[in-house]
Formats: structure tokens, sequence, C-alpha cells
């Protein structure tokens, strides 16, 4: 997601090998160009052996964000992206 974000923008978002400089970088950005992340699941496990897993396919328990008090809250949004189709479902 950096990276398509740092090629949309031209801004280098993933230079910084420092990870908490890094995340202020991020979080700067975001601020600088009015984006806001939110997590489409509030709490998951993934299934054993794969704790380490970045693909959706292997979270086995999760809790979803409720999405329609997110969006009371947040009356400004205009756009809405998501990381992968599962997530969009």
């Amino acid at each position: 997601m950096w990276r398509l974000l740092s090629g949309i923008t031209g801004t280098s978002l993933l230079e910084e090998s420092d990870n908490a400089q890094r995340r202020t970088n991020w979080h700067n950005f975001l601020i600088a160009n009015d984006f806001w992340m939110y997590d489409v699941l509030q709490e998951y496990k993934r299934k054993s052996g794969r704790e380490t897993s970045a693909r959706d396919a292997d979270i086995e328990e999760f809790d979803l964000t409720d999405f329609r008090l997110v969006f009371a809250a947040k009356r400004r949004i205009n756009k809405i992206a998501f990381t992968s189709q599962q997530a969009a479902d």
C-alpha cells in the first residue's frame, strides 16, 4: 500500500530504515494529504502455523469494525479504498 501511495503522490514513504521514523513519516503523509485509515478487523486470530502470514485467507477468527458507527462519526468521507477484495466485501 505504501509503495502505491508513494507512486501516486511522488512522495517517498519507504526510504527510512528506522521503523519509528517510517511510521512518523506515514502518519505525517496521511495528515498532509487528508487521508484517514481504519482497520476492517478490530481483533483477529490467524490459523495455527500461519501467525505471520499477511494473507486474508489465513485469518480464522475475527471481529469486524462496525463501519456504520465510523461513517456516522466521520461525515466528511468522500472516497473509500481497501487493501484487498475480502476487506471490501
